[in-house]
């Protein structure tokens, strides 16, 4: 399947490999150019029922306006390509670093030290992704991970990373956004 120049496949056994030495925090490093080009991320759902129901698409306003702050910019292109594969493969998908890295305009070519390796640690330590706890270890290069399809409110320790103007328009955005939750959970009450 091809989403904005980056073909993915659905993952029939994304469980089946993983590269031991990658961590929440460093990516596997690359021996050589032609291996980088190589290395494959197998992407399957982290299903999280609140957060499923009650987060954000990595596409909608509120992550652009607060967690672009936090986790950057190249990280939230990297959560919001996964969101447009996990469109038409729910189940999750499998897609090449070098394409990925390359549609949203960055490098993979140096492995951990390159920005798409450093992006994709921030997805990693902000929790919007997770290396597969079911992946297992097989001899290779690719990365499974579980990735979250709706992305929470930013956490409250992470406040201090926005500029100040944004720190304090979330405060009021969350309320106006628990004010619209709760009227229209009146509504669909007072219609059963």
């Amino acid at each position: 399947m091809t989403t904005n120049a980056i073909t993915t496949t659905p993952s029939t056994n994304a469980t089946a490999r993983a590269h031991p030495s990658w961590t929440a925090d460093i990516a596997a490093p690359a021996t050589d150019e032609h291996h980088d080009k190589h290395r494959m991320i197998i992407v399957t759902p982290w299903v999280d029922q609140i957060i499923d129901r009650r987060g954000f698409d990595p596409r909608h306003i509120y992550v652009e306006t607060y967690w672009l702050g936090v986790i950057g910019p190249t990280a939230t292109w990297i959560m919001r390509r996964f969101a447009e594969s996990f469109d038409h493969s729910p189940d999750g998908f499998t897609i090449a670093v070098d394409a990925l890295a390359g549609s949203i305009g960055v490098s993979a070519a140096k492995g951990p030290s390159s920005p798409f390796d450093r992006a994709l640690g921030r997805c990693l330590r902000f929790g919007l992704a997770r290396p597969s706890p079911t992946a297992g270890r097989a001899e290779s290069d690719d990365l499974v991970l579980e990735v979250r399809r709706r992305l929470p409110q930013l956490p409250t320790r992470s406040l201090h990373r926005l500029p100040d103007h944004l720190a304090r328009t979330h405060q009021d955005w969350v309320a106006e956004h628990q004010r619209r939750r709760s009227e229209r959970g009146v509504v669909s009450a007072g219609m059963r």
